[in-house]
């Protein structure tokens, strides 16, 4: 997506729900972005196969937030998995983030 964030996604038969990882680099790495920028934060989606809206629910969610730069600044400050899980709720809470 450029902007120092990366997010690969892919649908594979053996998860049963969408499931997502986050990945992080502080000198950052090449992912080809199109933007040409390294890469800093990475979040990896696995959906199920069966569930083709439930993919696109999700990824239409990460994307919408991940447009507002207060969001990304923040993402990528946030140092611990319960920093960027309280980031993630109060996202969810106040769209503006």
């Amino acid at each position: 997506m450029g902007k120092g964030i990366a997010v690969p996604h892919v649908k594979h038969h053996a998860v049963k729900d969408v499931v997502a990882a986050i990945g992080r680099s502080g000198v950052g790495i090449d992912f080809s972005a199109l933007d040409k920028q390294p890469v800093y934060s990475i979040i990896l989606l696995i959906s199920p196969t069966d569930n083709p809206d439930k993919h696109l629910q999700t990824m239409e969610y990460v994307f919408k937030h991940l447009q507002q730069e207060k969001f990304r600044r923040f993402f990528r400050q946030s140092q611990t998995a319960q920093l960027l899980e309280a980031l993630l709720r109060e996202a969810d809470e106040n769209p503006q983030l």
